[in-house]
């Protein structure tokens, strides 16, 4: 089944770069679905604007960002 999730990107990572913030980092929001790593399809600013992003996907959130966000 595959699941959201706000992840932080570091800025010496590849999903910063990606996402235009290699500097500062960035929050993403990924997909994931096992076995596959989490795929980031997007790169904010702040976590409230990745978070409301996230709440518009239709995927369930992911049960291990719930318990390190609850």
């Amino acid at each position: 089944m595959k699941t959201k999730l706000v992840q932080f990107s570091y800025p010496s990572s590849d999903n910063a770069s990606r996402f235009g913030f290699a500097k500062l980092g960035c929050y993403t929001v990924e997909t994931w679905e096992l076995p596959d790593a989490p795929v980031a399809i997007a790169g904010y600013y702040n976590k409230a604007d990745a978070m409301a992003h996230a709440e518009t996907l239709p995927e369930p959130w992911n049960p291990m960002f719930l318990s390190r966000h609850s």
